[in-house]
């Protein structure tokens, strides 16, 4: 009978043995799937922020190419701006010279002169250059007040008269206007 209780107490004791190891490793799965869980959080955690910067760094680029756009296209005015402001001398003496000729001067070669000033503003017109309207009030902004005089025919403010054309490119002005302002 000794040995049917020491059987069962060691069937008892295995069975015992059984379920802790049982527990154990179901505790070390658990720890396991744990780990995994915590790694794979961590992972998702680091993708996220990778693609935040990705995010940032695209935003900053994209940001960078509209910038330096708009610098070129600022510069690219500027020099084409610059480039008027000494042409307009060669215009100005070109007309002046066609405005003083005698009026014995074959006519061909008065219409010849027509034809290359109307080839100039042409020219001007395609590439953006605008003439500044000298016509109603003064405006600083677009002219350049040369003289004051009395006019009772205008108002005060009023353009009398123009001494030099002023010119634009995009908004730019490249020369003032300079007139005589009534006032």
């Amino acid at each position: 009978m000794q040995e049917k209780n020491d059987i069962k107490e060691n069937i008892a004791n295995t069975e015992i043995s059984e379920e802790i190891i049982a527990d154990s490793e179901m505790n070390e799965t658990t720890t396991e799937e744990q780990n995994l869980s915590f790694a794979l959080d961590e992972d998702n955690s680091k993708v996220e922020e990778l693609q935040n910067s990705i995010m940032r760094l695209k935003a900053d680029f994209d940001n960078y190419k509209r910038r330096t756009q708009e610098e070129r296209e600022q510069l690219a005015t500027f020099v084409t701006a610059d480039v008027i402001s000494k042409i307009l001398p060669v215009l100005d003496s070109f007309k002046r010279a066609q405005d003083s000729l005698p009026n014995t001067v074959d006519e061909n070669i008065k219409t010849g002169l027509d034809m290359i000033l109307k080839q100039f503003e042409q020219a001007f017109t395609n590439i953006g250059v605008e003439k500044i309207v000298t016509e109603g009030k003064f405006d600083p902004e677009l002219h350049e007040a040369m003289m004051r005089g009395d006019n009772p025919d205008l108002e005060e403010g009023s353009i009398e008269m123009v001494f030099e054309e002023g010119y634009r490119y995009k908004n730019k002005v490249v020369r003032h206007s300079k007139v005589k302002v009534v006032g």
